[in-house]
């Protein structure tokens, strides 16, 4: 009997070792069967690599995804895509220093250059993604937006989102501006409800209040900047230490109201209901100089070549035709120039 029970523990021993190499070289050795993709990302490729599985086996991952610089290969991750089209590889986004990866029911984030893990979370697919200093945001496919947090790897809150695209929503510092919410990176909580109509310059807020001009630097309380009669949108752009403040007005767009013939450097208090406006405000809300204008702005942009000018381009109705034109403004001064064909917006 005793003799029995030794070749039988023989036997299983034998099967054991053989059952084990076969899944080490068959799972492990020679586990990668096709390579689906190799995507470069900034210093590194991401390569996508399908393994073998099978049915008996539902633990084991279907895909590998494997970091590399010019040096070679960083790191690697195996995990088991849940989705039934494994042909397309694993679901996983690349965002700035992380990549993100689902496995199985779950999805967690990890640094591209270290493969540390920085969060996981039981996400429905992912539609988008964005990095940002202290949080990953993530939308899932319920339309959910998260934020999960990179010290404690969980999510700091949710709230519904369907306004496009992550990176298009603005930053201030620990703020992001969600529609016309500003939000607390930290808590989810809103800090500031704007009109629908507001300007974003730099890190700082700009829109109109009735006839007020309402300025917020980031984490700070608004403070009225301007008091103009009959303001209409607001829009802003940052150049060096100051904030030029575009202002229209709801009068320019009587069809009795003649217009300013051409754009003139005056005081803001010589401004007429029918003008339109850029004003240059210092960071203590000194105003430096006002230009009025005709309704019609269009578009502007900063050039620094030789020096700092502000090009605006305008198209306002004349009869039954639109007329184009633009201008330059010195950012220093406020004085208007002629602008040339090489100052024209990119």
């Amino acid at each position: 009997m005793k003799r029995a029970l030794w070749w039988m523990a023989g036997v299983a021993t034998v099967a054991a070792t053989i059952a084990l190499a076969a899944y080490l070289w068959l799972f492990e050795v020679r586990g990668r069967i096709a390579t689906l993709s190799a995507v470069p990302f900034g210093p590194y490729v991401v390569t996508q690599h399908q393994r073998r599985t099978s049915r008996w086996l539902p633990w084991l991952p279907t895909h590998e995804l494997e970091v590399s610089d010019a040096s070679g290969p960083r790191w690697r991750i195996r995990v088991r895509d849940a989705t039934p089209w494994d042909g397309f590889g694993a679901s996983h986004w690349l965002r700035h220093d992380e990549l993100l990866v689902e496995d199985g029911d779950t999805w967690h984030g990890h640094d591209l250059a270290t493969g540390a893990l920085r969060w996981r979370a039981p996400l429905h697919h992912v539609h988008d993604a964005r990095v940002l200093p202290r949080v990953t945001l993530v939308l899932d496919g319920h339309s959910q937006l998260w934020a999960i947090d990179h010290t404690s790897g969980v999510a700091r809150w949710a709230r519904d989102f369907d306004e496009g695209r992550l990176d298009a929503l603005p930053t201030l510092g620990d703020e992001i501006v969600i529609g016309t919410d500003v939000v607390d990176l930290g808590t989810g909580r809103v800090r500031l409800e704007l009109p629908y109509a507001f300007a974003m310059a730099g890190d700082q807020l700009f829109w109109a209040e009735g006839d007020v001009v309402m300025r917020r630097p980031a984490g700070a309380p608004p403070r009225r900047v301007l008091s103009l009669s009959a303001l209409g949108a607001v829009d802003a752009l940052a150049v060096g230490d100051e904030v030029l403040i575009h202002l229209s007005r709801i009068a320019q767009w009587a069809p009795d109201v003649a217009v300013r013939a051409q754009p003139t450097a005056v005081r803001l208090d010589e401004l007429t209901a029918r003008d339109a406006a850029i004003v240059a405000l210092g960071p203590h809300d000194d105003v430096r100089w006002t230009v009025a204008m005709a309704h019609g702005f269009w578009r502007w942009c900063a050039v620094h070549d030789p020096r700092s000018v502000v090009v605006v381009q305008t198209s306002r109705a004349a009869g039954p035709q639109y007329v184009d034109a633009a201008f330059a403004i010195d950012v220093e001064t406020g004085t208007v120039l002629a602008l040339d064909a090489s100052s024209a917006c990119p």
